[in-house]
Parts: C-alpha cells; structure tokens; sequence
C-alpha cells in the first residue's frame, strides 16, 4: 500500500514538475545576452586612443571596422561623407565611435553579431521593436542564414537583397511592402549574426520593422509607440553578478526606468529603454585582454609620376591597397599624372589622383575600387 501511494506520488511530481521544466526551456534568453550579442559588446570595450583629421566619416568607420574586426552597418539616412576630425583620448572603441558619430546626430546599438549606425532620435524606436520580435514566438519560425554569412556585393539593389533574405530567413512571412529605390554598397553579416538583427539592419532605414503579428511574421511601419521593455532579473544576478554598487550607480543614471519586486522569480522586474537594460547587463559581458591595433593612416613622401596605371600599381606595392579592377581600360591606363607627395595620407594621394586623371577611387577599408 505505501510502496503504491509512492509511487502515484512521484508519477504526479514528474507530471507537475516536466511541464514546468519544459517552459523554462522554451523561454527566450535576454537579447543582449545572447552568444552572438557578447562578443560585440566585448569588441565595444577594447581601447582606441586614435586621431583623425580631415577624414570622411565613412572612411574612419571602414578602417575602424576593419582594424577591430567588427561588423558596422550604416543606416541609409545618414551623411557619411561628411568631413570630420578626432583628437585622441584614452578610450573605448564605443566611446570614439559615438563620439564620431554624435558630429552627424547618430548613435550605436551593438546588436547580434553586428553593430548598428542609426540616427539618434530613431534609436529607441528600432531597439524596442528588435527586441519585442527577438522574445516572441514568431521569432522561432526564422530560419538561419545558411553555412554561408549572408552577404552581397557592391552595387546591388535594396529591394533584391530583402527579397533574398525573406526567401532564406522568413518564407512564410507575410512581408507585402513597398520601399525606395536604393542602390546599397556590398556587406557581409557574420554566420552567427542572428535573422532578427539582419532584418533590422535591412528594413530599419526604411522606417520598417519585422513583427509578430498573432504568431505570423510581418513587415509593417515602425510606429512611435512606448520605447520601454521588461525583464526581471533574479536576485541572484542583481545582488551577486551585477553587484551592489554598479545597480545603485545604474539606478542613479537611468532614474525614469520602473523597477519593481518580484516574486516569480524572485528577483526584480526593470522597466525601461533597451539602452538601459544594455547598460545594466555589462557587469555580466566577460572582460577580454585587448591589444590596440593601429590604425592610424601611413604618410608618404617623394615623387610619383608616370601613366596611371603604373602610379596606381606602384601605390598598391607601397601600402598594400588591393585595387580592381585591374588592368585598367586603355583609355584610361595611359593617363598622365604626376604628384609630390610631403607626409601625405593614402586618402589625400586617392583625391589627387582622381583630380588629375578623372578617375574615382572608392576605397573600403583595404580593398580600393576604380570607377571610371
């Protein structure tokens, strides 16, 4: 009798406690804590004491982005080529770049495997809505981006490069919308670069978001609603992980976000902008030992003259630019130039050589492209 009662008893707990265990499971983990998001923020962290002067905003985020190894997507909205010059300060990469940006009222948000360049007024807005689609169910219909980073080269068309991504990540989404002809430079995302980030980096610049609606993805306008989200964190990260004097100095800093009591799980229930709650998780990103890697421009000095293609072979052995194509067409490769160079950066020698030849020069990060 008491060996059946027993039993029955544990054949009820099991039955009580799998379900329970099964939804803990299922419950999304916090979105800038995810495997993907840690490396970014940790990449954010490492030091950058540069100096810049007289340089297009884009060019220093190539080189920046190259240097460190970090994927930036610019949103379209903003003006990269606008001139900008930085004193050097002893910093973190995510302190320069915002303080490079700040000159054109845009701001970062470190995402899943890539960082975001978004117009300052517009960052809430695009945080909470990535967030509400990274924690709800539909975020489970999206597929991965294959064993290949998701990617497409220069000159391709905004529209296309949606349509390919939905073909991949998001088939059965209803994604019926109408964008701007854009013509978008080539990008590749990292293969761990979460589907929910990609499409915000996609859509985002459009004032379009990738939602859950009633359980089916849709793209649909992003809407100026309430920018705050809500986690509760347990006690134990509070108290143990995050820490006494770091929560009270957060607190102090961001005084608007809601925090109240929790007791499943016991803990407490933060309110607030994503950027707080980016801010709050940092005691728990994982330090990492940094070198910092040079970045500052090369200068050169002596004559170069001669046809344009064999000054633009020469600069290529000189600074290990990668230049394409070549060889150039012949009514271009016989072109007469001829520059004297004092301490001058690789950039200033690029304007000179268009200025005298006609040519451009598109360069990103080490490759160089000729347009004709």
């Amino acid at each position: 009798m008491n060996r059946t009662v027993t039993l029955t008893l544990l054949t009820m707990l099991a039955f009580a406690v799998t379900p329970m265990h099964a939804f803990s499971q299922n419950e999304p983990s916090h979105p800038c804590l995810s495997a993907s998001a840690i490396p970014i923020q940790q990449t954010l962290q490492a030091p950058c004491e540069q100096a810049f002067d007289s340089q297009s905003l884009e060019l220093l985020i190539d080189n920046l982005s190259v240097a460190y190894k970090v994927p930036i997507w610019w949103d379209r909205r903003i003006a990269r080529d606008t001139t900008i010059s930085m004193d050097r300060r002893d910093e973190t990469l995510e302190i320069f770049l915002n303080r490079a940006i700040g000159k054109v009222d845009a701001v970062l948000i470190p995402l899943d495997g890539v960082v975001m360049i978004v117009p300052a007024a517009k960052r809430d807005e695009i945080d909470a809505n990535l967030w509400r689609l990274a924690v709800s169910p539909a975020a489970k219909k999206m597929k991965p981006t294959g064993t290949k980073p998701f990617s497409w080269p220069d000159g391709s068309v905004a529209s296309d490069v949606i349509e390919d991504f939905s073909s991949r990540c998001v088939p059965d989404a209803k994604l019926s919308f109408k964008i701007e002809h854009d013509i978008w430079r080539g990008f590749e995302f990292r293969k761990t670069t979460s589907v929910a980030s990609i499409s915000a980096c996609l859509l985002s610049g459009f004032d379009l978001c990738l939602t859950d609606q009633n359980g089916v993805l849709a793209v649909v306008p992003i809407q100026p609603t309430d920018p705050n989200v809500v986690w509760t964190y347990t006690s134990e990260e509070i108290e143990k992980k995050i820490g006494p004097v770091a929560w009270k100095e957060w607190r102090a800093r961001w005084p608007s976000t809601s925090i109240l009591k929790s007791s499943r799980p016991a803990g407490w229930q933060v309110t607030g902008s994503v950027a707080a709650h980016r801010d709050l998780i940092r005691p728990l990103i994982p330090k990492k030992k940094w070198e910092k890697p040079k970045t500052e421009q090369k200068l050169y000095t002596g004559p170069m003259q001669g046809d344009l293609e064999y000054v633009v072979l020469s600069l290529a052995a000189s600074t290990k630019l990668e230049f394409f194509p070549i060889p150039l067409p012949v009514d271009q490769k016989s072109k007469q130039v001829k520059l004297e160079l004092n301490n001058t950066p690789v950039d200033e020698i690029l304007k000179e050589l268009t200025k005298q030849s006609g040519v451009q020069f598109k360069r990103q990060g080490n490759k160089v492209e000729i347009i004709p």
